[in-house]
């Protein structure tokens, strides 16, 4: 039988993490979401059904954050360089500390699922001093994604503001997300020596096939049963469905296997003369689980963090700083 799905939905203030967190184990994104859209799709098998599937989705979130990095913290600091400027001496330990998180206040975007296809997904977000845009192409399959999010902030003195741009790869699956971020904008303007892109693009390598490979383990913990027994098995008992097992040994006879008595009967051995039984009357299948999971080589492009030179051109709008009573104006800004 062949099912025939386009229906459209919508859903208002919808828990981003807990939709998250229970499809695919995604635990660092938070906020409430409105969100609409459509699924079409046509199959024979819930397979089928993810391979074929096609859905537009147009969301609008308040109060987004993104745990692990620590966007809000690097620009909150770098107001104040000369008080925090031990910190800022390695600012990439700040944007990259897993015990912070980044606060927006909203978002808005759109995100287009293509079934066995790369799907695609742009969103903007906005915050004090701050806006970004977020965008890059998901991999449903494989559960992972590929993406930049580019921010602008505003740093410097209040007698005079300077535009600092971060262009960050997060890249990785769903459960497992990594980010590589250019700073050199930020370096330049405390003084610091410039990271080169080879440098950033060699971590950027690094850091994917350590989730790649930590990617495979997951899934063969997944798959495979809690405890593995030796492929030789030797003097096991085993009891299924409450059967008694019974040996019965004489003088001279060793029984080197154990046996499984089936509807509670009882071998009976031969004569105390019988020779050593030598055969072993268990044997286990073995089972042996293909556990590689195929996932596309080009989940993790080798992409270069690109740095946005011309900043301070893209902002034509006046971003207030965190400190102002403002501090919540949007700056719209194209990347």
């Amino acid at each position: 039988m062949v099912f025939l799905v386009n229906q459209n939905f919508l859903c208002k203030s919808c828990n981003v993490n807990k939709i998250l967190n229970d499809l695919y184990n995604v635990k660092a994104v938070d906020g409430i979401a409105n969100l609409s859209g459509n699924i079409v799709s046509i199959a024979k098998s819930v397979d089928e059904f993810k391979n074929n599937l096609n859905s537009e989705i147009n969301m609008a979130i308040s109060a987004p954050r993104i745990r692990g990095y620590g966007l809000n913290d690097l620009v909150k600091k770098m107001f104040s360089v000369k008080t925090f400027a031990s910190e800022l001496a390695e600012p990439e330990k700040i944007l990259e500390n897993k015990e912070l998180s980044t606060q927006f206040v909203q978002g808005k975007g759109f995100v287009n699922l293509k079934g066995a296809k790369n799907s695609n997904f742009s969103l903007t977000l906005s915050g004090p001093a701050m806006n970004s845009v977020f965008s890059g192409i998901i991999f449903l399959n494989d559960e992972s994604i590929n993406g930049t999010l580019n921010t602008i902030f505003l740093s410097g003195t209040s007698e005079k503001k300077v535009p600092i741009n971060i262009a960050t790869n997060i890249f990785g699956f769903f459960d497992d997300v990594g980010h590589i971020s250019n700073l050199n904008q930020a370096r330049q303007y405390l003084g610091l020596e410039r990271i080169n892109n080879q440098e950033l693009n060699a971590k950027l390598l690094t850091q994917s096939e350590e989730k790649k490979v930590a990617k495979k383990n997951r899934v063969i913990l997944k798959k495979t049963p809690a405890k593995i027994e030796s492929v030789t098995i030797e003097n096991e008992i085993i009891e299924e469905d409450n059967k008694t097992l019974q040996t019965t040994s004489s003088q001279s006879s060793t029984i080197e296997t154990q046996i499984i008595e089936e509807d509670n009967k009882t071998l009976q051995i031969g004569s105390p003369e019988s020779k050593t039984i030598e055969n072993k009357i268990i044997k286990e299948d073995k089972q042996t689980s293909e556990l590689v999971s195929p996932y596309k080589e080009n989940i993790i492009s080798e992409t270069i963090l690109i740095e946005d030179n011309s900043s301070q051109n893209i902002l034509d709008n006046k971003i207030t700083s965190p400190e102002s009573e403002n501090s919540g104006v949007v700056v719209q800004q194209s990347f």
